[in-house]
């Protein structure tokens, strides 16, 4: 297990440099570590116990979905839009301002982070994190869609505060859940 997880985080730092070549060498080497055992636990988390497990590290670290360092870098950018926002955000759900619902992708997300509770009590009496797994990669999959195609920032800002609300509960969720599967977040990546 222990030359699994280093070479996991050697090929994570492979990527990071790749895509960040200006980050210091300790930050890569904090990011990597971060990442990599994310990697590895969660491919094996999020597939069935009832079938075999694959293992393909290119699978393992892709950033566009379906892995662990694809929800990692989903709340490493919403963790940037909520600083951007430079709302206080603990004010902003102490508030509570009415979430004003403008789209269909605003209702799937609210409606996924519904089901958050419903799903870990099922994973939990099942014996299957895979539902968890499954649970956030759809949520970060349909967050995404709502980032592309609804303005966060750049709104009035009745529609800006509660677009932030369900943004920051997006990222509490992602933490709660990669946390019950024994993965760090990062908030930046």
């Amino acid at each position: 297990m222990e030359k699994i997880l280093r070479e996991a985080i050697k090929e994570a730092k492979s990527v990071i440099k790749l895509k960040n070549p200006n980050t210091s060498v300790s930050e890569i080497n904090k990011t990597a570590k971060v990442i990599g055992v994310g990697a590895v636990i969660f491919n094996d988390l999020s597939q069935s116990r009832e079938k075999n497990i694959t293992f393909e590290w290119k699978k393992m670290l892709n950033l566009e979905g379906n892995s662990a360092s694809y929800i990692q870098y989903s709340y490493a950018r919403i963790m940037s839009i909520l600083k951007k926002s430079k709302e206080n955000i603990q004010k902003l759900i102490v508030e509570k301002p009415p979430i004003l619902v403008n789209s269909k992708t605003e209702i799937n997300i609210i409606k996924l982070l519904a089901c958050f509770p419903e799903i870990t009590q099922k994973a939990q009496e099942s014996n299957a994190p895979h539902l968890i797994a499954n649970y956030l990669n759809t949520l970060v999959q349909e967050f995404n869609h709502f980032y592309t195609t609804e303005p966060v920032l750049q709104t009035s800002i009745n529609v800006r505060k509660s677009r932030l609300r369900i943004v920051n509960s997006v990222a509490q969720v992602i933490k709660n859940g990669l946390g019950l599967l024994g993965i760090k977040t990062l908030e930046r990546m």
